[in-house]
C-alpha cells in the first residue's frame, strides 16, 4: 500500500519537530527540522507509511479510527480505518492480529518515522536518529 498522507497545518514549531493539527483535528508533532518551510498556519502534508503505525497504540503519537476493511493475508494483515471528516489510512499488522470491522481502533507512531511535506510536495527534512 502506498503512504497515507492526511492534510493538515502547521500549529508550532521549534529547531527539531513541527507541531501540527490534521484536518480531522489530531494534534500531533513530526520529528523534522522545520528549515524556511515551517510557517504557522500554512497547509501541510502529513504521510507515515502502513508498516510504521503501531496497533497497540503504544508510541508517542497516537490516532484513532474505525476499522472498515480487514484483509487477512496470512503472515500479515492489512487493517483499513476510517477517521473523522473521511479520511482514510491503511496500517499493516502481524497475521494474528485480532480486529474486527466495526472497532474504533488507537494507532500509534514513532514520530521520527513520519514525514511532512508542504502544500507543493516538497518534503522537510528529517532529523537523524
Amino acid at each position: 500500500p502506498a503512504m497515507n498522507l492526511m492534510e493538515g497545518k502547521i500549529t508550532g514549531f521549534s529547531d527539531r519537530s513541527v507541531e501540527l493539527e490534521l484536518s480531522s483535528g489530531q494534534k500531533l508533532s513530526v520529528a523534522c527540522s522545520p528549515g524556511t518551510s515551517a510557517v504557522t498556519g500554512a497547509p501541510v502534508h502529513f504521510g507515515v507509511r502502513p508498516e510504521h503505525l503501531d496497533m497497540t497504540g503504544h508510541q508517542d503519537t497516537t490516532i484513532s479510527g474505525k476499522v472498515f476493511a480487514v484483509e487477512r493475508l496470512g503472515g500479515e494483515t492489512y487493517v483499513y480505518l476510517s477517521m473523522e471528516k473521511g479520511i482514510e489510512i491503511t496500517l499493516h499488522a502481524p497475521g494474528d492480529m485480532m480486529v474486527s470491522e466495526g472497532d474504533t481502533i488507537s494507532v500509534g507512531m514513532d514520530p521520527e518515522k513520519c514525514h511532512l511535506f508542504t502544500e507543493q510536495g516538497t518534503a522537510f527534512e528529517r532529523l537523524s536518529s
